[in-house]
C-alpha cells in the first residue's frame, strides 16, 4: 500500500470516528425523554444525564491534552473510545427479572 493510500485510509477512519462520536452525542436529547419515562427520573436527574456528557469535555480537556502529549494521538483516540464505551455501559439501566407466568 502506498503512503498516499495509507494516509487516505487514516483520514477516513478518523473522520468516521468523529462522525460516530457526534452521532452518539446527538442521540442524547432524543433518548432522554424515553429514559426519563422508563426509569422514572425527575427533571433534575434527566438534565444531569444530558449535561454530563458536555461537562466531561470541560473537565477532561487539559488531562486529555497531557495524555496525548505523552502517548500521542493514537493513544488519545483509544483512551477516548474506551472511556466512551465505559460510560455507555455505566448508563445502561439494570435488567429487571422476567415476570413469571403465575405471579
Amino acid at each position: 500500500m502506498t503512503t498516499a493510500r495509507k494516509n487516505l485510509f487514516a483520514v477516513a477512519l478518523i473522520t468516521s470516528l468523529f462522525f460516530l462520536w457526534g452521532f452518539a452525542l446527538n442521540l442524547n436529547p432524543i433518548l432522554i425523554p424515553h429514559l426519563k419515562k422508563a426509569c422514572q427520573l425527575t427533571d433534575a436527574q434527566s438534565a444531569l444525564i444530558d449535561s454530563a456528557s458536555y461537562i466531561a469535555y470541560f473537565l477532561l480537556a487539559i488531562p486529555a491534552g497531557q495524555f496525548m502529549k505523552r502517548f500521542g494521538y493514537k493513544g488519545g483516540i483509544l483512551l477516548g473510545l474506551l472511556l466512551f464505551a465505559g460510560g455507555l455501559f455505566c448508563s445502561t439501566p439494570p435488567r429487571r427479572p422476567a415476570p413469571t407466568r403465575f405471579s
